[in-house]
């Protein structure tokens, strides 16, 4: 009896002992028991015999992914910079005007033939006329992401309009494989503080109708219709 009393008793303080060292290893940081991969992962061997959800399934929240979105657009505003157009943009600024005359020729080829607005010749001489900026927006390699051609206009001396000076764009684009990275926003901003240092009154342009994801985003930046054209086809 006395003997089964005492192997008892040593086993209980065996456990006690293998429970205790247990607990201090799993309390170490970096410790990894790998006969336990639910526990450590925080998973539930029920969750993969039910139909369950990702986020369910390996215990996410999904507010941290919308948390995340805020961080990846600054930083890619953060690598992103615009500036003037130079001649050796002249490849990258012919690129983009195939990609916008093919969204044009597309809505409406009764008008618009395939092909580019400018050719190189035209670019060099846009490029170095003053009154005539392109801006640029590129990456941190300095990739050329998109452009916004401005033309400066002055009305002077005329008998129904006012003198003021209007920042005309006369073409904006984004490549196509850059879309929705705020680089049209971008441009446009830059455009904006152009404007406001040669002391414009406006800024105009004009969209076509056959480009209905054009006018949003001018809507959306806060532009408002200022005349509309109208035509009637002869047949």
């Amino acid at each position: 009896m006395l003997c089964w009393f005492y192997r008892r008793n040593r086993t209980n303080k065996i456990k006690r002992r293998n429970r205790t060292n247990r607990t201090n290893r799993t309390n170490m940081i970096g410790y990894e028991d790998p006969a336990k991969p639910f526990q450590l992962f925080n998973l539930n061997w029920r969750n993969f015999f039910t139909f369950k959800t990702p986020f369910q399934l390996f215990n996410l929240n999904w507010r941290s992914f919308f948390t995340f979105l805020p961080f990846y657009f600054f930083t890619f505003k953060y690598i992103m910079h615009t500036r003037f157009a130079e001649t050796k943009d002249i490849p990258a600024i012919g690129r983009l005007l195939l990609q916008v005359n093919k969204v044009h020729h597309d809505g409406r080829p009764d008008l618009f033939k395939s092909g580019r607005k400018y050719d190189d010749d035209q670019l060099e001489e846009i490029i170095s006329d003053k009154n005539r900026p392109i801006i640029v927006a590129v990456d941190d390699d300095d990739k050329v992401l998109g452009y916004a051609f401005c033309v400066v206009q002055e009305n002077r001396d005329s008998h129904i309009l006012t003198d003021i000076r209007t920042l005309y764009i006369d073409d904006i684009c984004v490549d196509e494989h850059r879309r929705h990275l705020h680089i049209g926003t971008t441009l446009y901003q830059a455009v904006v503080n152009l404007a406001k240092s040669l002391n414009c009154y406006n800024i105009t342009l004009n969209v076509w109708t056959c480009n209905p994801g054009a006018m949003e985003f001018y809507k959306h930046l806060g532009m408002e219709p200022q005349k509309v054209g109208m035509e009637l086809i002869l047949k």
